[in-house]
């Protein structure tokens, strides 16, 4: 089949189908690579082949992959703008549901706190993964190209928001891996761990302020709206999870301890030395 017949069998297909298969390739590359670029950052072991077998088939992503590519074929009425909200939407229901099918006992048993933790940060990291698809495949439906200068734009502010959320969702990991300790053991940062600290959040503002430059460039509300939320995000995440505690707050100095013994000393009363 020659590249102009995969074309047109491609533009015959209607729009909802196509923005939702590009929304769900994006989405796709956006949270494989945010999670590769998130274990490079924490300091882990680059994932070996089975490791990144099952990165690439990760239950959540495939559960909202299809889910994405089912919602463009049913429903063909919706709008642009529409689709990309349910495609967004779909990621926490994904992740919910197969953390309720595969763990059905973890969500009842005493440590669901520390469950609903896990929860919520996977979700936000396949939530920001579906944001960025489901920009890529609005623009898409709407004719943005990048080959022009705005599309090129857009382009880095997509990929420098996954290099952003990947590093932001980082910083908890790195405090708990500083100070998290068994048995009541005293924790101690190492001078490496506050240098990481320093790359990891170094890396999630700088990549998000540029994205946010890159979207008001390219004249993207939702792109621009969603950079702006995670630079915002960020700057919270880096000053909760500090490492050391107390990087950014001045060290309060005690004050001195009265003196009771002190004896008052009287001019002429032969006391004072």
């Amino acid at each position: 089949m020659s590249d102009s017949s995969i074309r047109e069998a491609v533009t015959r297909e209607p729009a909802t189908v196509r923005q939702s298969a590009v929304t769900a390739g994006a989405g796709w590359i956006a949270f494989v690579l945010g999670s590769l670029l998130f274990a490079a950052l924490g300091g882990t072991t680059p994932p070996d082949g089975r490791a990144l077998a099952g990165l690439l088939l990760s239950p959540q992503v495939i559960v909202w992959v299809l889910s994405v590519v089912a919602l463009g074929a049913v429903a063909r009425r919706l709008s642009a703008r529409a689709v990309a909200a349910w495609d967004a939407a779909l990621a926490p229901i994904a992740t919910t549901a197969c953390v309720a099918v595969t763990s059905p006992a973890a969500l009842t048993g005493s440590a669901l706190p520390v469950v609903v933790v896990v929860l919520a940060w996977q979700i936000a990291g396949l939530l920001g993964a579906a944001i960025v698809g489901a920009l890529a495949g609005l623009a898409f439906r709407r004719g943005f190209r990048a080959r022009s200068a705005r599309g090129a734009a857009m382009a880095i502010g997509l990929a420098l928001t996954v290099v952003g959320g990947a590093a932001a969702l980082a910083l908890p990991g790195h405090w708990f891996a500083a100070y998290f300790r068994l048995g009541g053991e005293s924790a101690t940062v190492t001078p490496e761990q506050a240098d990481r600290y320093l790359a990891i959040a170094g890396t999630a503002l700088a990549a998000l302020t540029i994205a946010l430059a890159a979207a008001l460039v390219a004249r993207r509300g939702g792109l621009a709206w969603l950079t702006g939320t995670a630079l915002v995000l960020a700057l919270l995440t880096a000053f909760v999870f500090q490492v050391p505690r107390g990087r950014f707050i001045p060290e309060r100095v005690e004050p001195q301890p009265y003196n009771t013994n002190y004896v008052p000393c009287y001019s002429g009363s032969g006391d004072c030395n």
